[in-house]
């Protein structure tokens, strides 16, 4: 088991029992605490019996902000802001930040902060229930190792040979029916991916496998399956195979063709929709998890806003999708695919989270069309395929945000996700992500504060759950 000083723990940690939690703050706010977590909404509540004492209203409070209210947006890992009259308001209404008084609770917010951690190394009964919590949730899965040094593929060129890497990452694809090939550049993902499917083939696991390339690279994609596998039947989707009268032709040459593989644009996928009642029932999936967000945020507050403009998107969308006409698309549905490679897959990561997280510098809350089109229809190869059928093909699976580690794994694991009970954004930012208040230069010259996702933790217990696929 790893000792405490090997894992990284905070106040709001979801690995944490509430029971620790509930001790902590019995102990430091001198009364009575109950501290409840609701898993549906990932986020916690916290009570306390009484509000009159010194540690409740001064040590850990300020200006009506209560140890109550701050030990809640702590722990579900939100800043505390106090507010006060805009004094250019005649009518008294608007309300805006109080800047002095915010910093005088961000203090005492890491002083609550810095209690529980020396409130734990105080405890060595406390620190055993967090070492067992989580070597239990965390660390008691071995990471399954692939060898394909016996593999042989039919139909493949004799000049090429697989790489040992190349063939432990097509094992790795015909036992479990998904992969993450986050290869560096030149490692030979394009063979890894081709391979994989023509085993997969071969052995009659697979029929008919999509493969979504950019659209400056689909030439290339195609000559270098020829060079590779000489004799296999290739359909490149073209652009009149969109057209209304080429609609039932290109779905009917994929139910018949017996085609190895199925090569489409990324910008032609786009224009493969789900169906319109598939595509309905899941928009108003996603209002029902932006309408959660605001029920369980402060008015007015940044989760707020967020959460209704994303709202407003999806009506939109919504409203768009109800005039189109049905018989006007392919829909994904019909085209039968059991096997979905995405390549240069970190072209489809700006699918920013539900997150109660406000103003985090390194968490994008950028949500693109294109990456919302392709979380839905893998949803839909996973509810087919028990959350298999998916590759994922990137030199560069994290570039410029924290959250696409998370977005990649949201795409192809997620069961992976629940079984280490991270599912929800929040939780495994709570597990895993460090954030800090760091002063930072403006572009006026002059100094800011801002909240930043500064670091990862747990860093070996995140790796051996991303290496999973």
């Amino acid at each position: 088991d790893l000792p405490l000083s090997d894992i990284t723990y905070k106040f709001g940690s979801r690995f944490i029992p509430t029971s620790l939690y509930q001790d902590f703050l019995t102990e430091v706010m001198e009364t009575k605490a109950t501290v409840v977590y609701d898993k549906a909404s990932d986020s916690y509540d916290v009570s306390l019996a009484s509000h009159q004492r010194f540690a409740i209203t001064n040590t850990y409070g300020h200006k009506g902000f209560d140890g109550q209210k701050l030990a809640n947006v702590l722990l579900n890992q939100k800043p505390g802001k106090i507010y006060m009259p805009d004094p250019t308001d005649p009518s008294g209404n608007k309300r805006i930040l109080d800047q002095v008084a915010t910093a005088v609770l961000d203090e005492k917010s890491e002083a609550l902060k810095e209690r529980f951690k020396q409130w734990v190394e105080e405890n060595l009964e406390v620190q055993e229930k967090i070492v067992d919590v989580y070597n239990e949730q965390f660390n008691r899965y071995v990471v399954k190792t692939y060898d394909g040094s016996g593999l042989t593929i039919n139909g493949l060129a004799k000049q090429f040979q697989p790489r040992p890497h190349q063939n432990n990452a097509i094992m790795r694809t015909v036992q479990e029916l998904r992969a993450g090939y986050a290869h560096e550049v030149g490692s030979g993902k394009t063979l890894t991916m081709l391979a994989s499917n023509m085993k997969l083939q071969e052995l009659g696991m697979v029929h008919n496998a999509l493969f979504v390339i950019p659209k400056p690279l689909i030439n290339q994609f195609a000559r270098e399956i020829y060079k590779y596998f000489p004799e296999s039947k290739v359909l490149v989707a073209q652009p009149e195979d969109f057209t209304k009268a080429g609609r039932k032709r290109f779905v009917s040459r994929i139910a018949t063709g017996k085609y190895h593989a199925i090569i489409i644009a990324d910008s032609q996928f786009g224009k493969i929709g789900m169906s319109k009642a598939y595509q309905e029932n899941y928009i108003k999936e996603q209002l029902y998890e932006a309408r959660s967000m605001i029920e369980q945020a402060d008015e007015g507050s940044y989760t707020v806003k967020k959460a209704e403009k994303t709202i407003e998107a999806l009506k939109t969308r919504l409203e768009k999708l109800q005039k189109t006409d049905t018989d006007s698309f392919i829909t994904f549905e019909e085209l039968g695919i059991d096997m979905l490679y995405v390549d240069e897959a970190h072209g489809y990561k700006n699918l920013a989270p539900y997150t109660q997280l406000e103003n985090v510098k390194g968490i994008s809350d950028t949500r693109a069309e294109k990456s919302m089109d392709l979380m839905m229809k893998i949803e839909y190869m996973h509810n087919l395929y028990d959350n298999r059928r998916v590759v994922f093909s990137t030199g560069t699976p994290m570039s410029n945000s924290v959250v696409e580690l998370y977005t990649m794994m949201k795409y192809t694991e997620p069961d992976v996700l629940e079984k280490y009970g991270v599912a929800n954004f929040d939780s495994w930012v709570s597990s895993f992500g460090i954030i800090e208040n760091n002063f930072e230069l403006t572009a006026s010259g002059t100094f800011k504060v801002n909240r930043r996702f500064t670091k990862f933790g747990n860093v070996p217990e995140l790796m051996n759950m991303f290496r999973e696929t």
